[in-house]
């Protein structure tokens, strides 16, 4: 599926916290230019997977997303 990870300019947990426009808006310099790089432009779909607070909930619920029949 060519699933690849990016992170947001928040490095960590507590930035998050304090201040979630950091991740919930913006990623980091490397992560755009690897978006740039490695996704089709013009595309109908495109799936965008966030953790959030939850890594573990991404972990228990996308096997199954994907897994779905369309």
């Amino acid at each position: 599926m060519e699933l690849f990870e990016v992170c947001s300019r928040a490095a960590r947990q507590r930035p998050i916290l304090v201040a979630p426009q950091l991740w919930a808006v913006t990623l980091n310099d490397e992560s755009c230019k690897e978006v740039s790089r490695r996704c089709v432009t013009k595309s109908d779909l495109q799936i965008i997977i966030g953790d959030g607070l939850s890594v573990t909930a991404v972990a228990a619920q996308v096997p199954r997303l994907f897994a779905a029949p369309l």
